[in-house]
This record gives structure tokens, sequence and C-alpha cells, in this order.
């Protein structure tokens, strides 16, 4: 079994949840909310997290 090193993932993982709230600064409608990060979830394939954040940096 692979072990990720803890604070490595604690920073990834704070960054993902800044890059997926940027859209929500200047719309903080819920059902936006909801319809983007269903968006947002059903797009992506990406088993991990790190390979989640290549992908949204592009």
């Amino acid at each position: 079994m692979l072990v990720l090193p803890v604070f490595a993932m604690r920073k990834e993982r704070r960054e993902l949840v800044e890059l997926m709230s940027i859209p929500f600064k200047y719309e903080p409608s819920y059902f936006q909310t909801k319809l983007s990060f269903e968006k947002f979830v059903s797009e992506m394939a990406a088993p991990t997290l790190l390979h989640s954040l290549s992908m949204i940096r592009g």
C-alpha cells in the first residue's frame, strides 16, 4: 500500500478547495454552486487528488 505524506496531502486538498471555490466568490448561490460541483465531478474521471489537480491546471 502506498503511503503519502500527510502534510503534502493537506496542502493539495487546500489548493483543490481554493481552485474549486474561485467561481463562487462572486455568485454565492447555493443552486449555482451545486450545479457547478455536480458538473465538475461528473466530467472528472480522475482516481486521485493529485491527478485531479493536474486536470484542473491543464
